[in-house]
């Protein structure tokens, strides 16, 4: 073979590469002329509103962080056939989420070319700020002490500048809300090495499984199970430490929309509805009761026969609310920690059937989270529950002690 038919070998076959390059772009360029053309005259997004919420003469609208000409830089991305990680990584985190409302948006118009997985690349970017993210800004109720909830979302920030304006367009709908900076899966470890637990492993025992970053501006919408899942104890259920996320949600929804000072039409429907998905929560949870073993008193002693022992009492606190006295019961640890982690008492798991027995005597009945939420159940409610929850109504059975141990029998019939 001679130099002439090698070169001139290797020169076809760059030239053949050339030309497949040229028909892979213009293949390319005609996918992305077809989708721009399906959706041509469509405007890109703008800022959506804060929420559903209407506040007469309020405007609930944050400025546009993205200017008309980087939206025409960024916005063509929706068109591209195969999105590729590379093309999205560069962008701020305002600038992803409007490429996910655009990609959104637009293929409810027409369809986008391979939607799902291109989708799935903006979002997967979406998560990865998430998980490397080193502090979180969170919207708190002052009213409630609790994380906002609103419409059912968590608000969260990634910059605190953002999170407190936030505040500001929440302060229009009546909210009282204060910023707490709480740290990410990316916050370094501090010299002692206990790590502080993270944002999202919080979430889980207060229940916030909806998350929303950045409300106000472009939003992105994550389940909190994406991000952190719930602490492995290894050991025996019995022996797990109680937690009720889906009880503690509920109570400190209801408790947000009662001391929310607004009146609005069906307010009372709804808050019918979030008093009774608490109520029917709380039969199927298992609670933390504080408790202590009283030791004998030398009196106790001197008064008993020679060589009987006085038998150890275990003792409950109580807690006094409108002059009556409740037995405090708690979620999960965090709360039970609030009142109870510096004293002699220790927590003591009971399942909700099997902490009525405490409440007799002056204890007119329970008080859930005293220290958070506070919601307090009467004795003959608290024993309703418990019948409703064994399918025995009360109107058919009054609440006694037949109608209870009829409830407990059936409790223990449907574990069989």
């Amino acid at each position: 073979m001679g130099l002439r038919d090698l070169f001139g070998g290797k020169g076809r076959a760059a030239e053949q590469e050339r030309i497949l390059e040229e028909q892979k772009a213009q293949e390319h360029q005609n996918a992305v002329d077809a989708q721009k053309k399906a959706h041509e005259n469509l405007p890109w997004p703008t800022v959506p509103r804060l929420n559903i919420l209407n506040i007469k003469d309020s405007n609930l609208l944050a400025e546009d962080p993205l200017t008309a000409e980087r939206k025409d830089e960024i916005g063509p991305l929706v068109f591209e056939p195969d999105l590729t990680p590379d093309q999205v990584t560069g962008l701020t985190l305002q600038e992803l989420l409007f490429v996910q409302l655009t990609m959104t948006l637009f293929n409810r118009k027409a369809a986008l070319s391979n939607y799902e997985k291109n989708h799935r690349v903006v979002y997967n970017e979406f998560l990865n700020r998430i998980h490397k993210a080193e502090k979180f800004y969170v919207l708190y109720d002052k009213r409630t002490g609790y994380p906002l909830i609103d419409g059912g979302f968590v608000p969260v920030y990634l910059e605190k500048e953002r999170a407190e304006k936030a505040v500001e367009l929440y302060k229009a709908q009546f909210r009282d809300i204060a910023v707490v900076e709480r740290d990410g899966e990316g916050a370094p470890a501090p010299e002692n090495g206990a790590k502080p637990i993270t944002l999202f492993d919080y979430l889980y025992y207060i229940g916030a499984e909806n998350i929303v970053v950045d409300n106000g501006w472009y939003k992105g919408i994550v389940k909190r199970s994406e991000i952190s899942v719930p602490m492995d104890w290894n050991s025996d259920p019995k022996n797990t430490p109680p937690s009720n996320p889906a009880l503690s949600f509920a109570m400190t929804d209801y408790v947000s929309e009662m001391r929310w000072p607004v009146k609005y039409e069906k307010r009372e429907e709804i808050l019918r509805k979030k008093t009774d998905r608490m109520m029917a929560l709380i039969p199927s949870g298992r609670f933390i009761i504080p408790s202590r073993v009283a030791e004998p008193t030398p009196e106790q002693i001197e008064k008993l026969p020679e060589g009987q022992k006085v038998a150890k009492q275990v003792q409950f606190p109580a807690v006094k609310v409108n002059e009556k006295m409740y037995l405090p019961v708690f979620t999960d640890l965090f709360e039970y920690s609030k009142k109870f982690a510096k004293t002699d008492m220790r927590p003591v798991g009971f399942e909700y059937k099997n902490l009525l027995r405490f409440v007799a005597g002056n204890i007119e009945g329970i008080i859930i989270n005293p220290s958070g939420q506070g919601i307090v159940v009467p004795r003959d409610k608290a024993q309703e529950l418990l019948l409703r929850a064994a399918g025995i109504r009360p109107e058919q059975k009054e609440t006694s002690k037949e109608g209870l141990k009829e409830a407990l029998a059936a409790d223990e019939d449907k574990k069989d």
